[in-house]
Parts: structure tokens; C-alpha cells; sequence
């Protein structure tokens, strides 16, 4: 008597783990090429900002959720391309069926293939010499290896489908169809380089973006801790809070940082002000010990802006003060100051002055004539300019004129657009020869020293024959200098650096 114990299973079982199989093999390598591309762009965005993905604790979930992006950009080109291409072979084989254009039609078949050669060496010259090229320029030869497979792929079809419009996509010899199969390997590994290549830049640009956002950033994190970390006051606002009694160890207070990454209890800090040569990243557990609190600075942003007026100044936007009303006569130099700074004797003559918008305009660049003369040069009052207030002293037995001003604007964001065209304006002046009434100025050179930008102007009817015009922007403030005189450029520089040095930054 014979027993087996061998089973059976069912048809309908078997046909639903086929259908399981069918459906879990390509999610599974769908899902391997989402990650691996998220933690390629990832990587690459933590190293533009100077952190390891591992320090951070990213996941899967997120590496998946991080090639969302990139492979979107790149599913659009592929299928663009692929319907492109198909109703080119489709259009291509309809004229040879008709017989029309036949000569042209293996040209442009020939034209393919010699492209695809020339694409093909290209990339096998990258992949045998990759010095030959920066890293920048890395990406190209990928690109030029899935160009050239491509071309050669359709040129060897458009070439065959002259000869039978009617043959299949797969060569009829055993040497076509490895040749094929070859262009086929190269063409699918290009395209993974290619994706790879995208996924790395793509991650660099949202590293690029991300510093971007910290400045104006609707949030801020205050980190409240009893450590004492050495932080650049450049960059982070450091105060210490009383404590209850005088035993008590006393905590800190860092301010200006923003959050670049929370995971669970561990939060990822960065300064608003981070620069990649000059910043550094803070990751702090949320416990006892460390108070992290967000607060909302989202109406501080728009007026702020994020010039180098509040930017060189003040560690982060929420900290920018500015001068309003009849404080900002407060700016100028007193006339005991001005003779300090500018090494004169004394200034007998003076006439002080105030200038307000007469009109509605847009911002615009002066020209080199209104460039030379301060006062020639009116903003409208759309621009954000309030007035200008100033003081005008002379000195005939040096033969030395001073003409300090500073310029009010409603908000910094205003003051740095006025002030950018002008010092671009002022660039492209330099060098240059300008008629002013009856009297010919020539405009010298430009120069820069710790944000004052002083320009050297030569004119006849000046004392001394040479006169320099300074000016800085802090926050909402201008200043503005002109110097006529023995050491002209000298003189400006130093009364516009002590102006923009009175600038209360607390």
C-alpha cells in the first residue's frame, strides 16, 4: 500500500500569488530607485550645508519622500521624449510607405546614426578621461552616452525601416540583435548615471535654496540652555537670563537660529545668517535642560529685506533697528566731530538743509550727472524716501568744502534698493568725462573699504580741483558725503564711516 503526502494547491491560490508576484516585483524595484535617488539628493543637500544625513536621522520614508521631486522632473522628460520619438517613427515610416522623399529619408537616418557616434565618444571619452572635465560639467557625459545610445538605437531602425517599413523593431541577424542588446545595456545605465547625476544637483540647489529661506524665514527658534556655547556674535544673539537666586546656575539664551530639521526630540539648528564659509549647524535634544521655543516673525521679513544694509549688521532680521523722524538728524556729525574726523581746523561758513520728495517715481539709477551731486538727485517719494537732511560746511582758507548728509527711508528693504543701482550706477561712471552746466568733470575711480563706497571726482570750479563722494547704507539710513578739497577721498570715507558707525545696533 502506497500513501503520499504531497499537496495540492489551489488553482485560484496560484493564480493570486502570480498576480501578487506580478504586482510586488516592480514596486519593490520602483521603491528601491525612490530611495536610493532621495538619499543621493539628500546626501547632496546636507553636504552643501555642511551636515551628515546620519547625524540628522533620516528615514526611509523620508529619503522616498525626497525623490518625489526629481523623479517626477525626470518621468515628464522620459515620457515627453518617448511620444516625441514615437510619432517621429511613426511619421518617418508613413513617408516611406508612400515612397516619397526617399533619398532624404536616408539622410536624415544617416544624419541619427553619425550624431549617436559622435554622442557615444563623447561619453566614452568622459568615462576614460573624467579630469578633462570640472565638476561641474560632470553630468555631461552620462547625458552623452544615453544620447548617443538613443540616437543609434532609432538612426539603425530609421535606416532598416527605408529598406521595409514593414520589419520589426529587433534586428534580423544574430550580430544586429547583440549590437541592439548592447545599445540597450549602455542606454539603461546612462540613464541611471544621468538620474543620478540630476539627483546630486537637484539636492545642491535645495541646499543652495534652503540658505536662502533662513534669513526671511517666518519662524524663529529661541534655544534656552544652561551650556555656555561659543557661538559668533556675528551670526547668533546671546543673552543671559537672572535667574531666581544667586546659586542658581544661570541659562543662556541663543536667538536667531532656525530650524532646518526635526526628528522626534532632536531638532537641527541654523543660524539666519549662515554662509557656507562661515556658519556652523547646532543639534540640540529637546529635554529638560534644553527650552526650545518657536515664535512667529512673519510680518518682519517684507520690510526688513535681506541686504547687505541689515545683513553685515545685525545677526538676523527680528534684531534690525531702524531711525525714524526727527531722530535721523540725531545721525549727522556734530561740527566738533566733523573737524575730529576730517582733520580741519574749523568750518566758518555752514547752511543746513532738508530735501523731501517733490514727486511720485519709481526707483531708478541716477545718471552720471545727478551721481556726482547728491542733491541733483531725487528719489520719488514711492521709492520709500522720506527726506534727506544735511549740513553743508566750508573752509575758504583750506580750501576744503564738507557736505554731510543721511537719507531716510520707511523701511531697509527700500533703502537697499535705492542704494544697490547707485553704487552700480557709480561703476559705470568711473572713467568717464561729463559736462555739468559750463564746468567738465571727470569721474576717477571707485573704491570700497569696510561697505563705503567712495568715488573720486575731478572738477574745475572746485577748491583744491578735486572733490569725492561717500556713502553707506545701514538699515533704513543712507549716508551721504561729499569732500572737496586736499585728501578729498580720505576725508568722505572717514565722516561716512563715523556716520554709519552711529547707527544704534541695540
Amino acid at each position: 500500500m502506497t500513501t503520499t503526502d504531497e499537496r495540492t494547491m489551489s488553482p485560484h491560490l496560484q493564480s493570486w500569488l502570480g498576480v501578487v508576484g506580478i504586482v510586488a516585483a516592480p514596486l519593490s524595484a520602483i521603491t528601491a530607485l525612490f530611495y536610493y535617488f532621495g538619499r543621493v539628493s539628500t546626501n547632496a543637500q546636507m553636504t552643501y550645508l555642511g551636515l551628515s544625513p546620519d547625524l540628522v536621522g533620516f528615514t526611509t520614508n523620508d529619503y522616498v519622500a525626497q525623490s518625489a521631486n526629481v523623479l517626477y522632473f525626470v518621468a515628464l522628460w522620459s515620457l515627453v521624449v518617448c511620444a516625441a520619438v514615437l510619432a517621429f517613427c511613426l511619421g518617418f515610416r508613413s513617408l516611406v510607405r508612400r515612397g516619397r522623399h526617399q533619398v532624404a529619408l536616408r539622410r536624415v537616418a544617416l544624419t541619427v546614426l553619425i550624431l549617436g557616434i559622435g554622442a557615444l565618444l563623447r561619453g566614452v571619452h568622459g568615462v576614460w578621461s573624467p579630469a578633462s572635465y570640472d565638476n561641474d560639467r560632470q553630468w555631461q557625459t552620462p547625458a552623452a552616452l544615453a544620447i548617443g545610445a538613443a540616437l543609434l538605437l532609432l538612426g539603425e531602425w530609421l535606416r532598416r525601416a527605408c529598406d521595409d517599413p514593414t520589419q520589426s523593431a529587433l534586428p534580423p541577424t544574430r550580430v544586429g540583435q547583440a549590437i541592439f542588446g548592447i545599445n540597450a545595456v549602455v542606454l539603461i545605465l546612462a540613464i541611471f548615471a544621468s538620474t543620478n547625476a540630476f539627483a546630486a544637483k537637484a539636492g545642491t540647489v535645495e541646499g543652495i535654496n534652503a540658505v536662502a529661506r533662513l534669513w526671511s524665514t517666518n519662524s524663529t527658534v529661541i534655544l534656552d540652555t544652561p551650556d555656555q556655547l561659543e557661538l559668533p556674535s556675528e551670526l547668533i544673539k546671546v543673552r543671559t537670563l537672572p535667574g531666581r537666586d544667586a546659586q542658581q546656575q544661570p541659562t543662556y539664551r541663543y536667538e536667531c537660529f532656525r530650524p532646518v530639521a526635526v526628528r522626534g526630540d532632536r531638532w537641527v539648528l541654523m543660524p539666519a545668517g549662515w554662509k557656507r564659509e562661515f556658519g556652523f549647524t547646532v543639534i540640540v535634544t529637546a529635554d529638560a535642560s534644553h527650552r526650545i521655543m518657536l515664535r512667529n516673525i512673519k510680518d518682519t521679513g517684507p520690510d526688513i529685506g535681506d541686504g547687505p544694509n541689515v545683513r553685515d549688521y545685525w545677526p538676523c532680521p527680528e534684531f534690525v533697528k531702524t531711525v525714524k523722524g526727527d531722530d535721523i538728524v540725531t545721525q549727522l556729525l556734530s561740527f566738533e566731530d566733523v573737524k575730529r574726523v576730517a582733520q580741519v581746523p574749523a568750518f566758518p561758513v555752514t547752511n543746513e538743509y532738508v530735501q523731501r520728495p517733490q514727486r511720485d517715481s519709481a526707483p531708478r539709477a541716477p545718471s552720471c550727472a545727478e551721481a556726482v551731486n547728491p542733491t541733483a538727485y531725487e528719489p520719488g517719494r514711492d521709492s520709500g524716501f522720506l527726506r534727506r537732511s544735511g549740513r553743508e560746511m566750508v573752509d575758504p582758507a583750506s580750501q576744503t568744502r564738507m557736505d554731510e548728509s543721511v537719507i531716510e527711508f520707511a523701511t531697509p528693504r527700500q533703502a537697499s534698493a535705492y542704494f544697490e543701482p547707485i553704487r552700480s550706477q557709480w561703476d559705470a561712471c568711473k572713467k568717464s568725462t561729463i559736462t555739468v552746466g559750463t564746468q567738465r568733470i571727470t569721474v576717477g575711480d571707485l573704491s570700497e573699504d569696510h561697505h563705503v563706497w567712495t568715488l573720486v571726482v575731478k572738477t574745475s570750479n572746485e577748491p583744491g580741483g578735486q572733490c569725492a563722494r561717500a556713502s553707506a547704507a545701514i538699515s533704513n539710513v543712507v549716508s551721504d558725503v561729499v569732500a572737496c578739497g586736499p585728501k578729498a577721498s580720505e576725508r568722505a570715507t572717514a565722516v561716512a564711516t563715523a556716520i554709519r558707525d552711529r547707527f544704534p545696533k541695540e
